[in-house]
């Protein structure tokens, strides 16, 4: 039943949406639904992004981003098919409707990918309320019949978004794991108390591995994203998505950074890590309200190892410099889940739902 008191509208973009009403209703972890990076968002997709929105009057009480992932769609690790591969190379068991092999890009796409596109908790913007979530997904699946796609998809929907899933396994959506989320609350007292917060085994670990970077050439620095050698920045990510097998160019990373100057101006800063000035890795955080979100991240691969890099590029630096920046809490996403439990992050467990159309 409609909701009679709130009106279902479709937008074309970010733009046609009041920002304020709009990200006032977002939570402490809904980076990846803020107007700023939604624009984002639509500056980097080549396939048609689309809104909806219940309003009451002009406030805004819930809204859908969808965006339409194709098989020319470079962000395999967010599309449903790469998620799903990666679930079956990791051998798990998936529902029936899911574990065919035939199963793939071919069958799954064009999706219609609900709830942001991007590697982080996909949901509902500001609303966890069963009918408005069920006004929209219907919405969802009429968009979807008119836009001719393959299936529905809803790629890293959080444990603790018990609605949403409870809504999803109503409407014949099927869900697997997808990703384990990583998030550290940091404690009040900067570094000293991070140290303190860790167990004794991991805290050792920590202490080690800064004694070995003290000993090296290794140099780390926090600089706004605005004064950073792009081109070089690119160079690094390209090197790293190249390990993990992805297809990626370093003037992707040059083009999505612009991009996030434009949108985000000071509230995006960069890790920079050195041996003797030249740069052999970074990490890119998004600054909204209180927290950090990592995003891109490169490394060199063209000097020797050095084992503790990895960790001051992404951890210790940023952890050093938050309580001085008012930052109580750094979202670490999927992926090295071992090494960032080896941290003192939590993880949450994240699941795709994907409901399959007939074509």
């Amino acid at each position: 039943m409609p909701i009679t008191h709130l009106e279902l509208s479709e937008r074309r973009s970010i733009v046609d949406i009041d920002a304020e009403s709009w990200d006032i209703r977002l939570d402490q972890d809904d980076f990846y639904l803020t107007s700023r990076w939604l624009g984002l968002v639509e500056d980097n997709v080549q396939t048609p992004v689309r809104y909806a929105v219940l309003a009451d009057g002009e406030r805004i009480e819930a809204g859908l981003p969808t965006v339409i992932a194709d098989i020319n769609s470079p962000w395999v690790l967010g599309r449903p098919d790469g998620i799903l591969e990666e679930a079956r190379r990791a051998g798990q068991r998936l529902p029936e409707a899911l574990s065919a092999q035939h199963l793939d890009s071919v069958r799954l796409l064009p999706s219609l990918v609900c709830g942001g596109r991007h590697m982080g908790p996909t949901r509902v913007a500001g609303s966890r309320d069963t009918e408005q979530i069920r006004e929209l997904l219907g919405w969802a699946l009429q968009h979807a019949a008119s836009a001719n796609v393959a299936s529905i998809s809803f790629p890293f929907v959080d444990e603790g978004d018990a609605e949403l899933r409870r809504v999803l396994d109503d409407r014949g959506y099927h869900g697997h794991l997808s990703a384990e989320y990583a998030i550290l609350d940091l404690p009040v007292g900067g570094w000293d108390a991070y140290l303190a917060s860790l167990p004794g085994k991991r805290r050792r670990r920590v202490l080690a591995d800064a004694r070995q970077l003290q000993a090296s050439d290794v140099t780390s620095r926090l600089v706004p994203l605005s004064e950073c050698n792009l081109p070089e920045l690119g160079r690094l990510e390209a090197q790293l998505m190249s390990k993990y097998g992805v297809d990626w160019s370093s003037q992707q990373t040059v083009v999505a950074l612009e991009s996030a100057i434009r949108r985000f101006g000071d509230g995006v800063s960069v890790v920079l890590s050195e041996i003797r000035g030249t740069l052999v890795g970074f990490v890119v955080l998004h600054r909204w309200r209180d927290s950090w979100y990592t995003r891109q991240a490169g490394f060199s691969y063209d000097v020797p190892e050095h084992p503790p890099l990895y960790f001051e590029t992404m951890y210790y630096r940023p952890i050093r410099e938050a309580e001085g920046l008012g930052v109580k809490r750094i979202f670490f996403g999927s992926g090295s889940e071992e090494a960032k439990q080896s941290r003192g992050c939590i993880l949450s467990r994240q699941y795709q739902y994907i409901k399959l159309l007939a074509n």
